[in-house]
Order: C-alpha cells, then structure tokens, then sequence
C-alpha cells in the first residue's frame, strides 16, 4: 500500500508507518516530505501526520 494510503484524517505516527510498510523511517521521510509540499498531508508535531482535506 502506498504511504498516502494509510494516512487519514487521525494522526498517524512515523513508526506506525514504518511498521506497516516495512521501508525505513528515512525513506519514508521521504515520501511524506514530498506529500506535504504537494499540499496532500500535513505534519503535527511529535513526528505524526495526517491527510489534508481537500
């Protein structure tokens, strides 16, 4: 499953993530950091992070 996939609309931390895919963290540091400068995700503090609605 892709990483925007997982996300919703309740934070979602980078280890749950991680555990759920398999990838390491800095990979999908990655991903995320792309997501949200494309304005699908934002990030909260303490690493979690959730969808945009658009």
């Amino acid at each position: 499953a892709s990483i925007y996939n997982l996300l919703d609309f309740e934070p979602c931390h980078i280890d749950e993530i991680a555990a759920k895919t398999g990838w390491p963290t800095g990979k999908i540091y990655t991903v995320l950091i792309f997501l949200e400068l494309n304005g699908l995700i934002e990030q909260l503090p303490g690493k979690y992070f959730i969808k945009k609605n658009l």
